[in-house]
């Protein structure tokens, strides 16, 4: 259940279950420091997936400095969308604001679809992920390639990448994963490149990918 209070500043902040979802102190200065923190990771793609909408605040500081990006925020919790929705109407409007408790059904979601086409990051919002935790790590894991479901939406995107990689392989290995509960990683990405991809662009990619993540 929602419940609102004041912070110093006067703004009201929500709290969820007893938790703060934004500074208590000032949360429009919290929100713009986070997106300062989260400017790096967001400056070279097209589309940015914030992970929890909280308050909003972070959301509203995020399109008044990248105006020009995609943004697609993933919320479990309805009553926070519905309430954002009526604080933040307008710069709501221009994000593509899903509210979703069951992560199964994201990958199968057109907006989310369109969004992997593209080059996209995952950015979290500390406090929402906190409140659920298990659920947006499971979401980041999805959206990332880093369980089965995840690789196997990314690889029927990307044409130009699944030639790489040997089917037959990926079709023995996953239910291992998924039993084993692992997360995808480079090193399942080696075992099923096909031996004459190895050389090619991008095999030799993969290669130096692989170097930097010993």
């Amino acid at each position: 259940m929602l419940e609102i209070v004041n912070s110093q500043q006067g703004t009201p902040v929500v709290c969820w279950q007893g938790l703060a979802l934004a500074s208590m102190k000032n949360p429009v200065r919290a929100a713009e420091h986070w997106v300062i923190q989260n400017t790096s990771a967001v400056k070279n793609c097209d589309t940015v997936i914030i992970l929890g909408l909280g308050c909003g605040y972070h959301v509203v500081e995020f399109l008044k400095v990248f105006p020009e990006k995609s943004v697609v925020v993933l919320e479990h919790t309805k009553e926070l969308v519905d309430y954002c929705g009526r604080q933040f109407p307008m710069e709501l409007a221009a994000v593509n604001v899903i509210q979703c408790s069951n992560v199964s059904h994201l990958i199968t979601m057109a907006r989310i679809e369109a969004a992997l086409k593209k080059s996209y990051c995952v950015i979290e919002h500390v406090p929402s992920c906190v409140v659920h935790r298990q659920f947006y790590i499971d979401i980041a894991c999805l959206l990332r390639g880093r369980e089965p479901n995840g690789i196997r939406e990314h690889l029927a995107l990307r044409e130009r990448y699944r030639h790489l990689f040997n089917e037959s392989d990926i079709v023995r290995d996953l239910p291992n994963a998924v039993e084993a509960n692992e997360l995808i990683s480079i090193h399942h990405l080696d075992r099923w490149m096909k031996p004459n991809e190895k050389w090619t662009q991008g095999g030799l990619m993969l290669q130096v990918l692989k170097e930097l993540v010993k």
